[in-house]
Parts: structure tokens; C-alpha cells; sequence
């Protein structure tokens, strides 16, 4: 019979994880005799209810090690405070992005390697339901978008994509997957309509090269579009941020985990450098230490088989993606109302061009562009 898929975190019950364990392979004998849920996350702007369950046995065989506890994601599920992106998109909207979760961890092949092994993952489109029951990294550190990364945490987290990307560099990508860069002249025309709103609320903080750049990319955002299109491509993660990481290991010798999986696209892998880079690495890392992180990279994702991407193109490449995502920040301050958003959701805002980042990481990729060049 198929697995039910719980509406809501009272439907994961002892006898629903023993049968998903049976089915996995990771409960041969025995079954869970009792669940304890706590309902976690729920100050990052999640966009559904995650659960952390710890689970008590019965009758476990000798030498039988089924999980302590789990992850259980129910993006479809409610709660009081639901986040801004879940307020403004419809369900189906929502139900077909957080599907794209289940294909990643069915298809990709990232559980255990870049992504918590999964345990259990189903969809049904006729009720609209989901579920991913992953496994506990609680005693991982999770990233902190807000607090931001030092060129370790960075280097861990390329470290794992790299991964991804090596193992799906310049190969066919699977249909579903969409790709991330779309209609060059429509995109460029949507941003030269938001700059003058987003100078008048944040130009005057900002570096006059920065300015300057704000008010270039209104002509020259379709060219960066189209060039950064001939990057070379592979399954990118999209929203690589440092809220979708856990930490494992020791301060010397960092490791990451990446979470949430819901919006892969086919696109350079630069992007996801540029989101690393541009919106997590401290402010005042010094320019040699940004150029070994990238140096790193380069170094795993040719060890994963993607090679022929000299470094000289690869700054020229990971340049382009930060003008992207610069233009990326620009079209969402001038539209987001701050109006409507508090708590954590309001201080990422406020973050994303006021943390200084990602005008840091620009000075550097330009400055290293053209050292390269």
C-alpha cells in the first residue's frame, strides 16, 4: 500500500515513521512506539511547517540503528505566521515549487552526499500534500544569513556544490528542471523601471561606483544576461544562502550540508558563487582570502571531472553573476513593502545591500577581473 502523506505535523505518528522506515530499509525489525514533535524554524521564514521527531522503539533487533530523529517537511501545511512569499503566490503556485524538493532529492542524487540523506519524500497533485522526511543534523551549526560567513563556512559551502555541479557539468539535465536565465530584454526592461525607486530609497548609502553600476546595468542588464548564458551550465542550487546550511564538523576542518531544495534551475554554476560571495562572506574579508575561496572551488569542482574552465574565465564569468545579482537586489528593494514584514524576514531586507556584501564582493571581482584579464 502507499504511504499516506500527513496533512499536518499530528499526522506523523509512531505506526506513519514505522512505515516509512520499513520502507526505506532503515527499520528491518521492531517499530517506533512513540513520537515526541516539536515544530522548529519557524523564525526563518519558512514557507510550510518543519518538524523535528524524536522516536523511542520497540523490539529492535541486536545491532539495529534506525534514527534517534528525524526532519519532517510539510510545505503544504499552515501556521499562524506564515511567511511573506507563502501570502502572495497561490497554493498550486506553491504546491509546484515545493514539489520540485522531491524530484531533487529523487533524481539528483544529492542525499548523504551535499543534502541530508532522505528518508522518505512523496507528492500527491490531487490533494495538494508533501512530505520529506530527512534525516537530523541537530548537532550540525546552522548558517545564519544574518550573521554571515567567514572564508571557511564559504569554502565549505562551495565545497558541496561543487559537487552538484561537478557531476552535472555540461551534461543533459533532467526535463523538469527549468532553466535559470530567461527573456534577456524583458528582464532588463523590468529593472531599468526599478532604479529610480531603489536610488531614491537606498542611493545615498551606497559607493558611487555602485551607484554608477545601479544605473548602467539599466542599459547593459540584457548583455550581462546573455553572456553570463554562455557560462558553462550545469544543475545550480539558486538560493545557495548561508539560512539553507548546516555546518558539520570542526572549526578547522568545516563541512556543509545544503537544505532546501525547492528551486534548482539549469544555469551557470556561477550563480551560485555569486550568491556565496555576494551575500554571505563578511564584509572585511581581504581580497586574498576571497581569491582562495574561488581558487577552491575551482579546485573541487575540476576534481569532480568539470574541467577546461580556466581561472581567467571563471572571474570573468563569477563578475557577471554578481552584476546579475546586484540587479537581482535592485528590482527586490524597490518593490518590497517593509510595511508588511517583521522579525527576521524585515532584517534580511534590510541586510541585502545594507551588510555591505555584496558591494564588497563586486570591488574585489572587479579588481580580480582585471588582474586576470
Amino acid at each position: 500500500m502507499a504511504i499516506p502523506i500527513p496533512a499536518a505535523p499530528a499526522d506523523v505518528t509512531a505506526g506513519w515513521l514505522t512505515a516509512v522506515l520499513q520502507d526505506s530499509g532503515d527499520l528491518p525489525h521492531g517499530r517506533v512506539s512513540r513520537v515526541d514533535r516539536q515544530v522548529i524554524g519557524a523564525d526563518h521564514g519558512f514557507t510550510g511547517v518543519v518538524v523535528r521527531v524524536r522516536l523511542h522503539y520497540r523490539d529492535l533487533a541486536d545491532g539495529g540503528a534506525p534514527p534517534a530523529s528525524v526532519v519532517v517537511k510539510l510545505p503544504m501545511a499552515t501556521r499562524a505566521s506564515a511567511s511573506a512569499y507563502r501570502s502572495r503566490v497561490s497554493e498550486q503556485a506553491h504546491f509546484d515549487r515545493s514539489s520540485t524538493e522531491v524530484h531533487s532529492y529523487r533524481q539528483l542524487a544529492i542525499a548523504g552526499d551535499t543534502a541530508p540523506w532522505c528518508y522518505f519524500a512523496s507528492a500527491d497533485p490531487d490533494q495538494r500534500r508533501l512530505v520529506l522526511v530527512l534525516a537530523d543534523l541537530d548537532r550540525g551549526l546552522p548558517g545564519d544569513n544574518l550573521a554571515g560567513a567567514d572564508p571557511g563556512q564559504a569554502t565549505a559551502v562551495l565545497t558541496a556544490i561543487a559537487r552538484v555541479h561537478g557531476r552535472h557539468w555540461a551534461r543533459p539535465t533532467p526535463d523538469w528542471l527549468p532553466p535559470f536565465i530567461t527573456d534577456p530584454g524583458q528582464h532588463q526592461q523590468r529593472y531599468a523601471e526599478r532604479v529610480t525607486p531603489f536610488l531614491t530609497r537606498y542611493g545615498a548609502a551606497l559607493p558611487a561606483p555602485i551607484v554608477e553600476e545601479v544605473r548602467r546595468l539599466a542599459d547593459e542588464y540584457a548583455h550581462v544576461l546573455t553572456e553570463l548564458n554562455q557560462a558553462p551550465k550545469t544543475v545550480i542550487h539558486a538560493d545557495l544562502h548561508l539560512d539553507n546550511v548546516i555546518f558539520t564538523g570542526s572549526p578547522g576542518d568545516r563541512a556543509a550540508v545544503l537544505l532546501d531544495w525547492q528551486g534548482p534551475r539549469t544555469g551557470p554554476a556561477v550563480v551560485d558563487l555569486a550568491s556565496v560571495l555576494g551575500s554571505t562572506l563578511h564584509r572585511d574579508t581581504d581580497g586574498a582570502a576571497r581569491s582562495a575561496v574561488l581558487a577552491s572551488y575551482a579546485a573541487a569542482v575540476a576534481n569532480q571531472g568539470a574541467t577546461g574552465y580556466p581561472m581567467a574565465q571563471l572571474w570573468h564569468d563569477f563578475r557577471l553573476a554578481l552584476r546579475h545579482r546586484l540587479a537581482l537586489v535592485v528590482g527586490w528593494l524597490a518593490t518590497v513593502d517593509l510595511d508588511h514584514l517583521a522579525g527576521r524576514e524585515r532584517a534580511l531586507v534590510t541586510s541585502a545591500i545594507g551588510d555591505g556584501r555584496l558591494v564588497a564582493a563586486l570591488t574585489h571581482a572587479t579588481a580580480g577581473y582585471r588582474t586576470q584579464s
